[in-house]
């Protein structure tokens, strides 16, 4: 649980950086969308490429924000409140390992899920950065050949 733990913890650091990086890129393509040198040329950009720059980055920031929200469903290992509350009842220490025991492997089950959702949640945002670079990058190309 504690190996699901520091990797959900690193997939929200990289899920912030990820939203850095595409902050970064906005602030390049409205920079390259608002200056222009020759006003006779027309907007830099082509009229497209910033309605897609803002579909992408928003798109992308929904799935940081769904990487970066807290969870309740996660289990960070057995709960002493429920160790004391078995002994309290009488529980034998075999009994107690074994219904731990037990507890933990479906918390590491469902922290597996969570982990798994959040995973793909975050290779999707990967792919979006990349569709928004990709996208800047054809929107430049494009008014440089017109």
């Amino acid at each position: 649980m504690a190996s699901q733990t520091s990797a959900f913890e690193s997939l929200r650091t990289r899920a912030s950086g990820i939203l850095s990086v595409a902050a970064l890129v906005t602030s390049f393509s409205a920079g390259l969308g608002l200056v222009n040198a020759d006003p006779t040329r027309g907007r830099l950009l082509p009229d497209w490429a910033p309605w897609t720059l803002l579909g992408l980055l928003l798109t992308l920031g929904g799935c940081a924000f769904l990487i970066l929200l807290p969870t309740r469903q996660w289990l960070h290992g057995p709960s002493a409140r429920i160790i004391m509350e078995m002994w309290a009842d009488g529980a034998t220490n075999t009994n107690a390992k074994v219904e731990l025991t037990g507890a933990m492997v479906d918390a590491q089950l469902r922290n597996s899920k969570e982990l798994g959702r959040r995973s793909r949640t975050y290779r999707l945002a990967v792919l979006l950065l990349l569709a928004q670079v990709l996208t800047l990058v054809a929107a430049i190309f494009q008014s440089s050949t017109a």
